[in-house]
């Protein structure tokens, strides 16, 4: 519920912090014994100038996940390490905005499928206050890997909303009047 603006020169690495603000929000918190200290979070990206650089969140996240697992067995590093990857970049969504009506209507879009999800999730016993740690009903149901339904519940109600470079349109609007 909060708002953050990240502001910077040009090339002061606003987009870098991002990309791995992104990277450990997406991460699992455990898995399989080894922690990994992520948000479990749903990340969507708003790009608003068409250089977000998917490959970067890619390398961010590659590399967050092998520091991890550094001192798990070879043969079992692959595979964990993909399983990880896998369930991470599920929790992430890439938006192009090509205009201010884009990243307003993907905004509106979100608070009216987030706030129907929470509703319904409430209404089914699943949703978890993160605050509380209440949940609704009893929950039995597995998640994830066999994670207990009400930690993932929990979990899956963070979530963080990344706009990059909105002030790539400032310049579009302000000429269109």
């Amino acid at each position: 519920g909060e708002i953050v603006e990240i502001v910077g020169a040009p090339g002061s690495g606003k987009t870098e912090f991002v990309t791995e603000i992104a990277a450990h929000a997406v991460l699992p918190r455990a898995r399989d014994g080894v922690r990994y200290d992520g948000s479990e979070a749903r990340v969507i990206v708003i790009d608003c100038d068409g250089k977000f650089d998917q490959l970067r969140l890619l390398r961010a996240l590659n590399r967050k996940i092998e520091e991890k697992l550094a001192n798990v067995r070879e043969n079992q590093r692959v595979t964990m390490r993909d399983e990880v990857y896998e369930e991470s970049m599920s929790r992430f969504t890439l938006v192009r905005a090509h205009g201010m009506v884009d990243a307003l209507k993907t905004l509106t879009a979100l608070d009216a499928a987030w706030s129907g999800a929470i509703e319904s999730a409430k209404r089914d016993g699943l949703f978890v206050d993160a605050e509380t740690g209440e949940a609704g009903e009893d929950v039995e149901c597995a998640g994830a890997n066999g994670a207990n339904g009400g930690e993932m519940a929990k979990f899956a109600s963070q979530r963080l909303v990344i706009c990059d470079n909105v002030a790539a349109f400032y310049w579009l609007d302000r000429a269109s009047r």
